[in-house]
């Protein structure tokens, strides 16, 4: 996974744009010096670990989110995860996300039982790629 820091202040915006709170306001609720966040972002920088998770508590944010803007994999299937972490399964299923036919067809060869749409883990696995 590559770490994205202009989408971590992104997503960190987003997120505090939905609690209500000034930066400020939040910075000072938690004892975080405001002056070193501006300096951080303004730098294109990640707050240090302690700072960063700080802030994600307060609101009530993923830190697996805010940088890397995913999230985090701890209650995602196996499979799903096999398809995370491998690039040629990732084509694979964008390749049959488009060409539903494609599916059919190789369920056939597979030998797998045809499942109808909104059913079993072949068309779950797609959905929750989609």
């Amino acid at each position: 996974m590559n770490i994205d820091i202009i989408g971590f202040w992104d997503r960190f915006d987003e997120s505090l744009k939905m609690d209500g709170r000034r930066l400020k306001e939040l910075c000072e609720s938690l004892n975080i010096s405001y002056g070193t966040i501006t300096q951080n972002r303004s730098q294109t920088k990640f707050p240090n670990l302690e700072n960063a998770a700080s802030l994600c508590k307060a609101l009530n944010a993923s830190l697996d989110v805010w940088v890397y803007g995913v999230k985090p994999l701890e209650n995602v299937n196996p499979e799903a995860r096999a398809v995370e972490r491998s690039p040629r399964l990732q084509r694979i299923i964008s390749f049959l996300q488009k060409a539903p036919e494609k599916l059919d067809a190789l369920e056939t060869f597979l030998d797998i039982k045809h499942i109808p749409a909104g059913g079993g883990s072949t068309h779950k696995l797609l959905k929750a790629q989609m």
